[in-house]
């Protein structure tokens, strides 16, 4: 192999590297934004399922109350 077709090898291949890499480049980009949006998804859930916990928990102290009310009135009898 001349030193010219070396070079020429060389070159396809630095080619062949630079074009992956901006291949890859761009597949980051994507899926950065990707996770981007899969965090504020996460973030929704989360104050979604806070909520919804805090109504059951709300729900449950309201259950307590009504028991206890119950319990006392059976007692007075």
């Amino acid at each position: 192999m001349t030193p010219e077709e070396r070079f020429e090898r060389i070159e396809r291949h630095v080619e062949f590297l630079a074009e992956n890499q901006a291949g890859l480049t761009a597949s980051v980009g994507s899926l950065k934004q990707d996770l981007v949006e899969l965090a504020r998804i996460v973030q929704q859930h989360v104050v979604s399922s806070e909520t919804r916990f805090q109504m059951v928990a709300e729900r449950f102290e309201m259950v307590t109350g009504q028991f206890e009310r119950v319990d006392e009135a059976m007692e007075s009898l």
